[in-house]
């Protein structure tokens, strides 16, 4: 018997130096766990990964099989124009109702990219991660078969993308070209466009046929024969249209993507002479077009300016160290600033002509971009046709295929900016091994052999802020990271400083504990507008807290007022943050999102300490090689399929945990979350938590009590450390505690287990909320967090009456029991 069809197939494509992958029947997505990593080392393997005849078969591209591109053609559009606009190759093929869709083409340096309609129509996608459906292969009854089965074309990465990019945009014109009665114009302000770029005339007619063929124009040859025209016209230094004319017929979103798929140059105005920048003519009542011409000038002259949530920014390097809003930055930090309304105005006014009518002379003068334009662009959130900035980065980092980012500039497929700052970095493994992670981790341990770690796990804390900062635009949330020890001159701002320096090659942002949470939470506000990758919250001397710090660790965004306006932003939340602090605590929430680094030098003076290495010239010497270094671990990782490491899991950090916690677990470092036990313990909310439930119940164990009665108790029967408790958590304004207080502290950390205990409601008498602390061992959950199974036997429905021992009979009233009881109707009354 023959072997699979399946099997053949991929035993033809392993021959040929390409990667099969087993694809379950009928579908065309892979569901092995780790496929992108998944690798045949010989023909035997492969016969192993396709046991059944009626699988399919998926090819993975890029650098699995030697560099293979697919050109997945989307649209009918450019189905019908694909061949005289992209180079011959002889590997296509494609599915039965939608033939030739895929052409293959090998191009090692080739990156993915989609190019997409302003509807959010595909047209066309290269395709260079990732994987293919192959023949003989079935997706949705349909058969995908060769067209052509000889080799793919070799070609280089820059003329591929740039054939991609003429025959999206040809289909993108195609599906805008006017009605009859306009094409001629159209054709005519195209042709004038395309020459004075860098099309040659025989270039802009093959394009233009392109067009009018997709669009189905009646008259192809003669919109072809309007090149020539223009060209002489040109050449005569005559008028001729342009880009304003063609926006006018096609729209400014189908404009806004031609000229960056075509890369057109700035000369598209609609004269020459000297000055080639856009011409924009001034009218009274077309401020809209003004507007969209500016911008249109914008994206002609090169991303300069990029759109980030719902600001306009630019990225520039600062010339000198300074202080805002609290942080303070060394020189050369690379950072986002919001694009202001006078900077815009020079911006337009640099790459367009603006001009206006004088009216004594009747001639079109030049003058500045008015200010209106300016402002109307900025007010266009939404709508901006820039790219998207997600960050900036100032050493390669990997993309969330495992691609790894180490070309400069801005990066379409991330929206980040890579800017390395003059240093060279070397090449990062492709498939680095598990000898080769161990190797380097290493590398990473010797810079930081010296310092004083408590435990396995602080070391591996370090480790992990480190590859962190290198990876942080990888997931939505990271923890904090705490440098901490019990004496000044350990070493803590030194080991902040390190993470930065490898990162970044500069010391970290420096952010000081402001007085209250609202202002902590206008620095957090400025570090993440202005986009640093690391920021440290330094040298913190009370217990750090604040909802703010809370929202950012765990939030893939996050929303604040500008500092002196009415203005609410929103900016992404991915900045490596640390803290140090001496025997730094934290409280509340934030406690459950923090990784503890401890180090402790174990001596009077640690500041008299002498080491042999200069850490930070070291790593400013090595940082190549520690990026290197961090990149490694991670790909190494990837590589291997993510191998379970049996963790814990870290709620609101899985991702993170995936990217960060499990390569080093799997290298054998300590498990970096060991040490969280140590920053809960002294959370001293949670032990003002611990110490209320421990005290209230030795007084009253299970019995259902109210806020008063507890407070009446606590100072009759002299328990001195309920007192206290109570007045820490809940006190008046006289300084005693207070029922009302006590009321809304409880129904906050109602249901809240601590130290084994938690408080629950269980009903009201007459109006007065009653409260009970049960021990949590052997509670059954009956669905609500906080409700028990034994809240049946002690506590009836809401609004009964419930006797409790040293109360007065139901049929008693309020007015026989005091002042304590008497105080707490108010907010307790109302359901506290």
């Amino acid at each position: 018997m023959s072997p699979p069809a399946p099997l053949l197939a991929a035993l033809a494509y392993h021959r040929r130096g390409w990667q099969p992958l087993p694809v379950p029947a009928g579908t065309k997505k892979a569901n092995r766990p780790g496929w992108p990593q998944f690798r045949t080392a010989d023909e035997e393997a492969v016969r192993r990964a396709f046991p059944r005849p009626d699988m399919n078969v998926g090819v993975l591209l890029g650098e699995p099989s030697s560099g293979l591109v697919d050109f997945d053609l989307d649209c009918d559009e450019a189905l019908g124009i694909a061949g005289p606009l992209l180079p011959e190759t002889g590997a296509v093929f494609g599915r039965s109702a939608r033939r030739g869709s895929h052409l293959l083409y090998v191009s090692p340096e080739m990156g993915t990219k989609k190019f997409v309609a302003p509807d959010g129509d595909v047209l066309m996608e290269i395709r260079a991660t990732g994987q293919t459906l192959f023949p003989p292969s079935t997706h949705s009854g349909d058969r995908v078969a060769w067209e052509r089965e000889g080799d793919p074309a070799s070609v280089p990465a820059k003329d591929l993308e740039q054939a991609a990019g003429r025959l999206a945009a040809a289909c993108l014109l195609a599906r805008a070209w006017p009605a009859k009665g306009s094409r001629n114009e159209a054709a005519l302000a195209l042709a004038g466009a395309l020459l004075r770029s860098r099309f040659s005339p025989d270039e802009a007619r093959l394009f233009i046929r392109a067009v009018c063929t997709a669009a189905g124009d009646e008259e192809v040859e003669s919109r072809c024969g309007v090149v020539g025209a223009t060209l002489r016209k040109l050449e005569a230094g005559e008028e001729a249209t342009g880009l304003p004319r063609l926006e006018k017929l096609v729209g400014s979103a189908a404009i806004a993507l031609l000229l960056k798929w075509l890369a057109l140059d700035r000369s598209t105005g609609t004269s020459g002479g000297d000055d080639r920048r856009r011409e924009i003519r001034l009218h009274a009542g077309e401020l809209p077009t003004a507007v969209n011409e500016a911008e249109l000038a914008l994206l002609q002259h090169g991303d300069r300016i990029y759109q980030r949530e719902t600001m306009l920014v630019r990225v520039l390097r600062t010339k000198r160290a300074g202080e805002k809003q609290g942080t303070k930055r060394p020189a050369g930090s690379l950072i986002i600033r919001a694009v202001e309304t006078p900077y815009l105005v020079e911006l337009f006014t640099t790459v367009a002509r603006f001009l206006r009518l004088d009216k004594r002379s009747n001639q079109w003068v030049p003058t500045d971009c008015p200010e209106k334009v300016a402002k109307t662009y900025l007010a266009r959130a939404g709508e901006w046709q820039v790219a998207v900035l997600s960050g900036v980065v100032e050493a390669p980092t990997l993309r969330a295929d495992g691609s790894i980012l180490c070309v400069e500039g801005y990066d379409e497929e991330t929206g980040l900016v890579f800017d390395a700052g003059g240093t060279v970095f070397p090449d990062i493994p492709l498939e680095p091994s598990l000898d080769d992670a161990r190797k380097a981790l290493g590398e990473l341990k010797r810079v930081f052999e010296t310092f004083p770690f408590v435990k396995a796990c602080d070391s591996s804390v370090l480790l992990a802020a480190i590859l962190t900062a290198l990876l942080r635009r990888l997931f939505r949330a990271a923890p904090l990271f705490a440098i901490r020890a019990p004496k000044m001159a350990t070493g803590k701002s030194l080991l902040a400083d390190a993470i930065a320096l490898i990162a970044t090659g500069r010391n970290a942002p420096v952010m000081s504990q402001g007085p209250s949470e609202e202002e902590d939470s206008k620095r957090i506000l400025s570090v993440l507008i202005e986009g640093d990758p690391v920021a440290c919250i330094d040298n913190i001397d009370r217990p750090l807290a604040g909802a703010a710090l809370c929202s950012v660790l765990t939030q893939d965004t996050y929303k604040g007022r500008l500092l002196g306006k009415s203005q609410m932003v929103e900016v992404p939340t991915r900045t490596t943050w640390l803290a140090t602090g001496n025997n730094l605590c934290f409280a509340g929430d934030l406690s459950s999102r923090v990784l503890p680094c401890d180090l402790d030098a174990g001596c009077e003076n640690p500041e008299a300490r002498h080491f042999d290495v200069d850490v930070r010239k070291h790593i400013l010497d090595h940082r190549g090689e520690l990026v290197r270094a961090g990149l490694t671990i991670a790909r190494a990782h990837l590589v291997a399929g993510r191998p379970d490491q049996g963790l814990s899991t870290y709620g609101r950090f899985e991702e993170w945990s995936e990217w960060i916690r499990s390569p080093l677990v799997w290298l054998g470092e300590a498990d970096p979350c060991e040490g969280r036990a140590r920053i809960e313990q002294v959370d001293p909310i949670r032990e003002l938590v611990r110490e209320v439930l421990r005290e209230w119940h030795g007084q009253f164990q299970s019995k259902p009590v109210r806020a008063a009665q507890v407070i009446e108790a606590a100072g009759r029967d002299h328990r001195r450390e309920l007192w206290q408790a109570l007045s820490e958590a809940a006190s008046g304004r006289d300084g005693r505690p207070s029922a009302r207080a006590l009321g809304k502290w409880l129904a906050s950390y109602q249901g809240r287990v601590e130290g084994g205990l938690r408080v629950v409601r269980c009903g009201d008498r007459q109006g007065t909320a009653l409260w009970r602390v049960e021990s949590v061992e052997g509670v059954g959950f009956v669905g609500i967090v906080g409700t028990s199974s034994s809240y049946a036997e002690n506590c009836q429905e809401e609004g009964s009456d419930i006797h409790i021992e040293g109360e007065p009979e139901p049929h008693e009233t309020h007015q026989t029991h005091g002042s304590a009881d008497s105080a707490e109707h108010g907010w307790e009354a109302q359901g506290a």
